[in-house]
């Protein structure tokens, strides 16, 4: 091999993310379809009749009355279920606080904001008069389009905690009805399928399904229980609501777990739903499979812990944000266990705080961790506080107190399996905090950025990774996710095209020396650069044309001169004539080029 290019880089850099925002509505629906699927017998046999304060239930059952089974079961939710969740209705404010509230306005009127990552949370999109459930205020036809919209401010209803939120607020009546209205609608619109079409992602050109298994999964972990401990002991939640409540509730604990059965699923979509699983099971223990359920999400969660986290903690995905997405997955069952007195073996807490400590590890000086792959961007200190409700840590103590408590970690840290180096000439805000990324490309929301480096300096900031952008199908899509967009190297044009890989559960065997003096740290991509085109397509808009050209190897070793210095080395090494380009992107608005000698300042 041949040495064809050297540069040094003398370092003394995050890009917004580009939005797309939510239009007026059509108004629009498809014709509403019977829903949901479970018959009145189906339930009734579905619960455990002999169940701790169910007598009346099971009296009105075994008389034949449906009209007085459904008043005994609502009767029994509100005062003889002894399952906790989070939030109770016995929290509800005893007086109201506000006489309106415009936000519950809203989805009282049918418009709701936008929760799609990427883009930003404010309303605009009117879901028409007779709720459209399938609706979409881009078409298929934009670059900007991206059927999250329908998966994540649709179909995982957020709206509903936004009128749970209103009704506490005010104690008016219509919030709670508004609910039930669109409750009942949403299960005369969408019945779960009999088969499993639509169960991990809807079929080109076919129906928009709101039984994604993720949703489920979202659904049965948050809005749905918060809306239903919300409006519990409102008088427009009736009998019948309740009944086609638990039908629906029924409906999603089957479907998880028949989605949680292909054991071969794994990364944040399966902790999701393993949570929603075990949620159903904790507040409804009356189901006869409720037990089951318990017990089949903390077993193959157990596996997924053992499966997507390697030794040093952070989530194979290797991107911040769904890592915490894992965790949460990982930890509510924890929470609802201790509310509940349910048991979990010792080793699952262990190794989730050990998930909360990785983030703290590589985080900066502000405690926020840099926005590697898809990542959105998520503070370390404020998650440690979260960490510290199951188990005490010396490490999350100090990220949680500020440094005031706990045991500080050394100033640069790395953790072995994903590959994150983090330099720091200290932990005040000012210090200098360098970040650089030598490992594995990360499974499902992987970025082409190997080596790349961040900068922070003087609590700013100065050379970014773009982190996330909107799941639509542009070409803005494209760009961030690849090569130029980030910190690194390209050759000839062609991007780096690392395939991705599921779990990093092999360490890095890149150079690492710290000392008081200096931290140094090599690493070497070698996997090839690719031409890449834009390719529209949901997700993931981009493809790959021509070979793969192995011909050029990228070794970038990093020497921090505590602790004001950082020299950034990059050797290409190979065969023939080539071109090169080094970017380096800038969160300066005054940064100026020198001509002559290339430096920027």
């Amino acid at each position: 091999m041949k040495t064809i290019a050297c540069l040094v880089s003398f370092l003394t850099l995050a890009s917004a993310c580009a939005y797309v925002t939510a239009q007026d509505a059509s108004d629009s629906g498809p014709p509403p379809q019977v829903g949901p699927v479970t018959t009145d017998a189906e339930i009734e046999a579905d619960l455990n009749l002999d169940a701790q304060g169910m007598e009346k239930v099971k009296a009105a059952a075994q008389s034949g009355d449906m009209k007085a089974t459904k008043a005994a079961y609502l009767d029994y939710r509100r005062t003889a279920s002894t399952a906790r969740w989070i939030v109770m209705p016995d929290d509800e404010p005893s007086t109201p606080v506000e006489q309106t509230d415009p936000l519950g306005d809203e989805v009282c009127a049918h418009y709701i904001r936008n929760a799609t990552p990427g883009q930003p949370p404010v309303a605009g999109a009117f879901m028409g008069r007779d709720f459209n459930w399938s609706y979409n205020p881009l078409s298929l036809s934009d670059p900007n389009f991206t059927d999250q919209w329908t998966y994540c401010s649709v179909s995982r209803t957020f709206f509903w905690k936004t009128l749970a939120d209103a009704y506490w607020k005010t104690h008016d009546e219509k919030y709670a009805a508004e609910w039930v209205s669109q409750l009942t609608d949403f299960a005369a619109k969408n019945p779960i399928y009999s088969g499993e079409q639509g169960m991990f992602l809807n079929l080109p050109q076919g129906p928009v399904t709101l039984w994604l298994s993720l949703d489920c999964g979202v659904r049965m972990s948050d809005s749905w229980p918060y809306a239903y401990e919300h409006f519990l002991n409102s008088p427009s939640f009736t009998p019948d609501a309740q009944w086609l409540y638990l039908k629906l509730i029924q409906e999603h604990g089957d479907w998880l777990h028949r989605s949680l059965s292909h054991s071969n699923r794994t990364g944040n979509w399966v902790t999701t739903e393993c949570w929603g699983l075990y949620t159903i099971g904790v507040l409804f223990p009356e189901l006869k499979d409720a037990a089951m359920w318990r017990k089949f999400a903390i077993d193959r969660l157990t596996v997924e812990l053992d499966r997507m986290v390697p030794p040093d903690g952070f989530e194979a995905e290797l991107t911040p944000g769904y890592h915490m997405a894992s965790v949460n997955g990982f930890r509510s069952p924890l929470v609802l266990a201790k509310l509940n007195n349910l048991p979990i073996p010792d080793a699952f807490q262990t190794k989730v705080i050990a998930m909360y400590r990785a983030l703290v590890l590589v985080m900066d000086q502000s405690g926020n961790d840099v926005c590697t792959n898809d990542s959105w961007q998520v503070n370390a200190r404020h998650e440690a506080q979260t960490g510290l409700k199951i188990a005490d840590d010396p490490l999350l103590e100090w990220a949680a107190s500020g440094g005031k408590e706990g045991t500080a970690p050394p100033d640069s840290t790395m953790l072995p399996y994903a590959g994150f180096y983090a330099m720091r000439g200290g932990w005040k805000p000012d210090d200098l905090f360098l970040f650089f990324r030598a490992g594995p490309l990360g499974s499902g929301h992987g970025h082409q950025e190997k080596l790349e480096v961040v900068l922070r300096a003087w609590n700013k900031t100065l050379l970014f990774d773009p982190g996330t952008y909107s799941y639509d199908h542009s070409d803005w899509r494209r760009f961030a996710i690849g090569t130029a967009s980030h910190n690194t190297i390209i050759v000839d044009g062609k991007w780096q095209h690392l395939p991705d890989n599921k779990a990093p559960f092999a360490p890095v065997t890149n150079p690492w020396v710290t000392s008081p003096l200096f931290d140094f740290v090599s690493g070497t991509y070698d996997a090839g650069y690719q031409q890449s085109i834009y390719t529209p397509k949901a997700f993931y808009p981009i493809g790959w044309t021509g070979e793969v050209d192995h011909s050029v190897t990228h070794t970038r070793r990093v020497l921090f001169l505590r602790p004001y210095y950082a020299l950034v080395l990059d050797t290409l090494d190979g065969t023939g004539d080539h071109t090169f380009d080094a970017h380096f992107h800038m969160d300066a608005p005054a940064a100026h080029l020198d001509l002559a000698t290339q430096a920027a300042f």
